[in-house]
């Protein structure tokens, strides 16, 4: 609570430092409740993201991540702010032992009831590829289709997801359980 408090003032470093006993690691035992390390360690990356350190962000990101798994404790991550999902959005292919409970997160962190998205076969499967650090040429050629044809799906992805960026997308997919 007291580094929640730090990071409404804006303490960035006070809210880390008041994290950095609790967080995931190897060398130290469990905390008295197995989600403490993971709510400190998704703390930890919103203060880090917010003072502009995003090397620190992402290794604290991925610490929560790794600690979280086993547990399948999601709701750290579904509470997390926007920029902490976008991050881990951008972490998604990096450690794919963790992509699915990722994707389990992003999921959980929908807000009320979302839209149904609908979305066609050939979408879905270049939908399943945006996580992937692929390009175009690489996605077509996975699918066996032309690039203008992953483009025209994506723009159609885009559109129906509210969409801006692959990056938007795939967290918008991720809100939406469309992403496994």
């Amino acid at each position: 609570m007291h580094a929640s408090t730090e990071l409404a003032a804006r303490s960035y470093r006070k809210a880390r430092a008041v994290v950095a006993p609790l967080l995931p690691r190897d060398d130290r035992p469990a905390s008295a409740l197995p989600a403490t390390p993971v709510e400190a360690a998704v703390l930890d990356a919103t203060a880090a993201l917010r003072s502009g350190d995003r090397p620190a962000a992402r290794h604290a990101l991925r610490a929560g991540l790794t600690r979280a798994e086993p547990l399948d404790a999601v709701r750290p991550f579904a509470r997390a702010d926007a920029d902490v999902r976008a991050l881990l959005v951008d972490q998604l292919g990096e450690a794919p032992e963790l992509d699915a409970f990722a994707h389990r997160a992003l999921a959980a962190a929908r807000p009320g009831r979302a839209p149904v998205v609908r979305l066609s076969a050939r979408e879905q499967d270049v939908l399943r590829e945006l996580p992937s650090l692929r390009n175009l040429d690489e996605i077509a050629a996975e699918l066996d289709v032309s690039v203008n044809t992953v483009k025209s799906h994506m723009r159609a992805i885009y559109r129906k997801l509210g969409a801006g960026s692959r990056r938007a997308a795939v967290q918008a997919a991720g809100e939406h359980g469309l992403l496994p």
